[in-house]
């Protein structure tokens, strides 16, 4: 798989998360456009929920992305049991991947062997790519947290103002109403 979100996607999370505050979903649906997809899109409600889950038997996977990519992180790209390669090539970014030479000869290798092939990197290499797409992951994970408070916020200081009232008064009036008490 080639920067694949198996394990769901922060944005989409913070997406849902923002749209429960009234007045913020205009904002987050343009915010939104900008970046290429729509918040009432199946699929964003989908990636806010998904989860990972290990390859069914009998099928060879190894998951392959760019440290650099913003869009598919690590957190949305693990997935349990299954073997991974954080690729830090010339090309970057979640679009890099597809022309990535690395990419497209480890996926030739798996597919024409049936297996994973072995890691010919150096270790250093390894824990470059890996450190670098962490620093790229929390940064973004920082980013969407910022701009989920700042919308909510925002969402917030323009709703009309209402008086206070505690549910669950609300609910013990409704019921004594019920009641004839």
């Amino acid at each position: 798989a080639w920067a694949a979100p198996h394990n769901g996607s922060d944005a989409a999370r913070v997406i849902e998360a923002a749209k429960v505050v009234g007045g913020v979903d205009p904002v987050v649906r343009e915010a939104a456009g900008g970046l290429g997809f729509t918040t009432d899109a199946h699929a964003v409600r989908d990636l806010s929920t998904a989860r990972a889950s290990s390859a069914p038997a009998g099928v060879i996977r190894l998951d392959l992305r760019m440290a650099s990519d913003a869009l598919v992180t690590h957190r949305d790209s693990r997935a349990p049991g299954v073997p991974t390669r954080v690729l830090d090539g010339a090309l970057e970014g979640h679009g890099g991947i597809l022309t990535d030479p690395r990419a497209i000869d480890l996926t030739v290798r798996t597919i024409a062997t049936r297996r994973v092939p072995e890691e010919d990197r150096s270790p250093a290499t390894v824990r470059a790519a890996a450190q670098k797409s962490q620093l790229v992951g929390g940064a973004v994970l920082v980013g969407l947290c910022v701009l989920a408070a700042a919308l909510c916020i925002w969402g917030l200081c323009r709703r009309p103002a209402a008086p206070f009232v505690d549910p669950i008064v609300t609910r013990g009036i409704a019921l004594r109403r019920r009641l004839g008490r």
